[in-house]
């Protein structure tokens, strides 16, 4: 800015300087979304742009990024999980890798002052594909009320890949009880009639079984269903066969006739 006055050739000059005013918000511009594959680093650094009420960039603050701690995550390199902003209020992190756990999962990116972080969407993914193939065994068939009805789960991996984390869902029938001493250790009642059974791995061209034991109650009769599905990390090129259900006849025994002693007469 100058001043002048008239007759005079040389004006005054004044040095002004507009600063941005403190943070206002924050966003994600750039690395959201993506995916790396399980233990690898993601191709593009997560980006977040902080700017001011009136949209200006704001410069030298600090900006704190936050993956997930626990189930699919990652890391930055070197534990550094902040960076300052430059002159155009962008802060950049460091490289960031996919944890062994794959899913889909949020980082998030704050600031001081500003209550909603930006967020981005991030996704570790399992190498390779793996066929996984479902059956299913109920014995003995029928059975009666109140005796021990056991299912053989098979699960096959035609492969090409090893399976990770491989899981049975299973979902029991009404009007039977989970018989976990007689079941197999990695299968545990989760929530209602639900059993899961961690498996873990299966490499190519092996099976696994598990077995589920449980116990019709007096309620139960006719014909009952169990239904059960399979999952892992890797993508499977035929998931039509991950599910597999088997019917079993549930018939009450002869009814219990009384005793009876002939009377003695004195």
């Amino acid at each position: 800015m100058t001043a002048t006055v008239a007759g005079v050739a040389t004006p005054a000059n004044f040095s002004l300087t507009n600063t941005a005013g403190t943070a206002a918000s924050i966003t994600a511009t750039s690395g959201t979304p993506q995916s790396a594959t399980i233990n690898t680093a993601f191709a593009a650094p997560l980006v977040a742009t902080v700017k001011d009420v009136g949209g200006n960039p704001v410069a030298g603050v600090t900006v704190t990024f936050s993956a997930p701690s626990t189930g699919a995550s990652g890391s930055f390199a070197g534990g550094i999980n902040t960076a300052v902003t430059n002159a155009s209020g962008v802060a950049t992190s460091a490289v960031f890798t996919a944890n062994g756990t794959a899913g889909s999962y949020t980082v998030t990116a704050s600031v001081a002052g500003v209550a909603t972080p930006a967020n981005f969407a991030l996704t570790n993914t399992a190498p390779g594909t793996a066929d996984l193939e479902l059956t299913k065994r109920g014995s003995p068939n029928p059975v009666t009320v109140g005796r021990n009805l056991t299912y053989m789960l098979t699960v096959k991996n035609s492969g090409p890949a090893q399976a990770t984390h491989v899981t049975i869902t299973d979902t029991l029938p009404e009007r039977v009880s989970f018989v976990p001493r007689l079941s197999s250790s990695s299968c545990e009642l989760t929530r209602g009639s639900v059993v899961t059974c961690k498996i873990g791995s299966i490499a190519a061209d092996e099976k696994a079984i598990a077995i589920i034991v449980v116990k019709p109650t007096k309620a139960a009769h006719g014909r009952i269903t169990n239904r059960g599905t399979v999952s892992a990390d890797q993508t499977d090129p035929t998931p039509a066969d991950n599910s597999a259900a088997e019917t079993t006849t549930v018939r009450h025994g002869p009814p219990v006739r009384p005793s009876i002693s002939p009377t003695v007469r004195q």
